[in-house]
């Protein structure tokens, strides 16, 4: 068997290490989970957080915790729901004391070691953002001139939220595209009351003009003998109107 130096067996080691450490890093900058969203168990001790990945909630596993503490050591969020109902959103500090320990063990560290650490680091987490929840639902629950809590920020966010919402279906129920003259589409929109309107509208227009057509074939008026197609249901096709007004403007001619 070949036998290799201890130094070249040292490089081995590094440079699996860091190969690891490169597909580690990539899978996290590719995972979804850079922001779980989570709600204190009954035991209040732990949390059950899930994430958002293509739409869909999904439960956060031992691995989405690693990934989701590397994504932590640059910009990550848990949104947490109180025991009390409250949701409030932290961030964990990559500057802490804690986050800075976990970065600084990589290089050297085994993957096992790495894997607790960041199992733990995640647990202390955990535990501090469980105690500062319950801290707030208490001083949230008391009377003061002012509360000062996310809770207050999050309400305000989902009322604007909806509104905006709202806003949004309006118009959307409100809009219509049509082909404009440069020829790309164009869309016009109403409020609500003005596309009631001009519907009304319309229908009344509409009726107005089928009639006037409809009287137009009367034989004793002045284009009796022009023909105006009629569908099997009694209506008049719009379109004729152009090819009408020029028989009326040809033909309806006084004579006294």
């Amino acid at each position: 068997m070949e036998k290799m130096s201890l130094k070249a067996v040292a490089h081995m080691l590094i440079s699996g290490l860091a190969a690891s450490l490169a597909v580690s890093t990539a899978l996290a900058a590719a995972s979804p989970v850079t922001e779980i969203f989570c709600s204190i168990r009954a035991n209040g001790t732990s949390l059950n957080c899930s994430y958002t990945n293509d739409k869909k909630s999904v439960p956060v596993s031992d691995r989405d915790i690693a990934v989701f503490m590397d994504r932590a050591l640059v910009e990550a969020y848990v949104n947490v729901t109180s025991r009390a109902g409250h949701e409030r959103t932290f961030q964990v500090d990559p500057a802490s004391r804690q986050m800075r320990a976990l970065k600084d063990i990589q290089p050297t560290a085994s993957a096992s070691e790495i894997s607790r650490a960041k199992s733990e680091t995640f647990g202390e987490f955990e535990r501090k953002v469980i105690e500062i929840s319950n801290q707030m639902d208490q001083t949230l629950k008391s009377p003061q001139l002012v509360k000062a809590d996310p809770v207050v920020a999050q309400t305000k966010f989902h009322a604007i939220l909806s509104t905006i919402k709202t806003e949004y279906d309006d118009l959307s129920s409100s809009c219509r595209f049509s082909d404009g003259k440069s020829g790309k589409k164009e869309r016009t929109c109403y409020s609500a009351n003005e596309a009631k309107g001009l519907v009304e509208d319309n229908r009344a227009l509409n009726s107005y003009l089928v009639d006037l057509l409809t009287a137009m074939q009367n034989p004793n008026s002045c284009l009796g003998a022009k023909a105006t197609k009629v569908d099997v249901e009694g209506g008049v096709d719009l379109k004729q109107i152009p090819l009408l007004a020029k028989a009326f403007t040809a033909q309806c001619v006084r004579t006294d």
